[in-house]
Parts: structure tokens; sequence; C-alpha cells
């Protein structure tokens, strides 16, 4: 960090400064006490922090050494760790179970293991401890080769992160696909939630193929106002081919869920039953008419969209509305963007105008 136009005093009360606004709320705490021990003295700075003496003297010593950072909370981990050392017969055990029924849990293997530790006198581990001993194993997971129709080895998707929370908006966007059949006739809607900010988007599609999915999306990225960084959906066909292609065009992440798992997109799919009660039944004619009941369809299902993010609460957000949380846009651009021939929106300009400049 380098400061220009100060003395050199003014400058190190700004590199502390600067560090201090960097400190965690821990550090804060630690830097106050040592500041009151100055004026009040060693026991009152002391009864004060709620910690004995000794301590606060190993905060002075590490704050004399490295300064405002030297306070930073540090690991607890002892220097030595007890290493788990289990009879050679029992960790064998455990291999074997796992080699022979591939990626058993840990809890079912504690009541094959019993059964075995209990005939020859021997301790059996806890069902936490079986799987600390599967960890250091290296995991003993297997996983069977899989082919795809050309012959060629599939690659492992990656999936989404066990307790992934996004916080800014665009970070995460999860779609999904609403199958919806009716006197032989098959339509689909395909749908969008952003996991920040709950901002959703849909749109109506003859059928469920990657051509339409694709469409979709390059609507929704022209329209949603704020840029999508990752994309959630499941294992379907309609995420493949096009679409796929367009996601990396746009430099887009991917991210899949596990199959037969949808709670791994839980808030697409909560969407997805607020459409099928709150829209779809309402609007059920146009959308298995013909094709320009099909854009009539996407027409009310675009205004319905502007009401469901600006203006209607959600509980998820405590009574607010997804744009609430985005910043005030900028003026109303004079020309308005249009969707391409190809697409079943063509004749419905009101979807590809953003949401925030839109009046309903």
């Amino acid at each position: 960090m380098r400061i220009v136009g100060l003395s050199w005093r003014w400058r190190q009360v700004a590199i502390l400064g600067a560090r201090f606004e960097a400190m965690s709320e821990e550090a804060r705490c630690r830097l106050e006490a040592l500041q009151f021990w100055e004026q009040f003295g060693l026991a009152a700075a002391a009864a004060h922090a709620g910690r004995c003496e000794r301590t606060l003297y190993a905060w002075r010593a590490r704050f004399r050494q490295a300064g405002p950072g030297g306070l930073e909370p540090r690991s607890r981990r002892p220097d030595r760790v007890p290493q788990r050392n289990w009879p050679g017969p029992i960790t064998a055990e455990i291999r074997r179970l796992r080699e022979a029924h591939p990626n058993l849990g840990k809890a079912r293997i504690h009541t094959l293991l019993r059964r075995f530790c209990e005939p020859r006198g021997l301790k059996c581990p806890s069902v936490a401890t079986i799987g600390r001993l599967i960890a250091d194993a290296g995991g003993l997971r297997t996983a069977p080769v899989r082919l795809d129709r050309r012959g060629r080895r599939k690659c492992p998707r990656p999936r989404k992160p066990k307790g992934m929370k996004p916080l800014r908006p665009g970070e995460l966007l999860a779609v999904d696909t609403i199958i919806l059949l009716d006197t032989g006739i098959r339509r689909s809607v395909f749908s969008a939630v952003d996991i920040a900010t709950r901002t959703g988007f849909a749109v109506a599609a003859p059928s469920a193929s990657s051509r339409w999915s694709a469409d979709f999306l390059r609507i929704a990225l022209d329209v949603l106002p704020f840029r999508v960084e990752a994309i959630l959906s499941d294992n379907g066909s309609e995420f493949e081919g096009r679409f796929r292609q367009l996601v990396r065009s746009r430099r887009i992440g991917r991210l899949y869920t596990y199959p037969r798992c949808p709670r791994m997109n839980a808030h697409v799919e909560r969407f997805n039953r607020t459409l099928e009660d709150e829209f779809i039944p309402f609007h059920h004619d146009l959308l298995f008419a013909d094709a320009d009941g099909l854009t009539h369809f996407n027409h009310q299902l675009a205004r319905w969209l502007i009401w469901y993010n600006r203006d209607r609460p959600h509980a998820s957000l405590h009574g607010r509305a997804p744009l609430s949380f985005l910043p005030d846009p900028p003026r109303r651009p004079s020309v308005i963007p249009r969707a391409p021939p190809q697409s079943i929106l063509a004749a419905a300009p009101d979807c590809y105008i953003p949401w925030t400049h839109t009046p309903v």
C-alpha cells in the first residue's frame, strides 16, 4: 500500500487505519482490550475482557511482533494430533467390505463389522470412527466406467457442492422444465430462478428440445438485470446439445444435480409450483392452442413475471420483491432489443424489455 503526499508519521497512521478496517470482529475486541489495559490497568482490562491476565500478555506480545494482524484468531489444532491406531484385522475387514460391496455406507459397515469383532473379542469402532478410517484409506470409493452411445467414456459431471449458498445476483441460475399434456398435445414451460434474489423467468415452447431450451436461455440472459455466472440444471436431454453450446460460448459455469434428486434444485421446483398454481391454469386454453395462442400465452406470462419480480411479496425474502434487492437502473434505452426471428417470442416484445424499466 503506497500513500503519496503525507509525512512519515501520517503514513503510519493511515496504514494502521487501513489494517484496522480489514480486521475481524474478534481481533478488534482484542485490540480494544489492550487499549483498555493501557488506560485502566491490567486487572481492570482482564475483568472487562473476561480473560485471564496471561492471555492479555500473549495478545500484547503478538501485537508487538506482527501488528494488528497478530491479533487475528489462530487455529486451535494441537501440534501433535493423536493418530488412529486400530488393529490390522479391523481395517482389513473394512477394506474387504468396501471392495465386496462398493460404496457401502459407514452405518451398514458398522453393523457388519460388529458381527466380525464380537466373536474375536475385538472392540468395534463407532460409526464416526469407521468414516474416518475410510477417509484415511483414501475413501475406498469406486465408480463403474460409463460409456456413451458411441462407446466413449463419459466424463463425470460437476455437481452442485453441498451447502452452496449463492449471495450475489446471478451467481447461480437454476433452470428446469415443466411438461404439460392435454388431448395428445404436449407443451413445455422452461423456468429459471436466480437463487440469490429469487428472480424468476419462464417461457413456454412447443417441445422440450435443446433448440427451444437454448432459445429460452438466450432470452433469459438478455432480460435478466444481472450477469449470470453459473447455471444449475438436472440431467435432462433438453439441457444438452444447443443449450450446452450456448453456455460454453457465453463462458458460463455449469453445475448438475444428482439423478433422481430434485431437492438439489428446490428453488426452481418451488417456482414451478407457483406457476402451476397461480398462472398456468388460468391460461390453459392459450397454452394448448395453435402457434398464435402460444405467443399470446407468452405475452400474458411476461406481464405476470413483471408483477412477480417487482411487486409480489416473497416469504423467503421477508415480504419483499426480488427486484427490490437490485440497485436503481439507469435511464431507459431508446432502442428496445427484439427477439430473434426464429424465436417463439418474435411477436412478444414485452419479454425483452428489462423489468426494471417496464411499467405494468
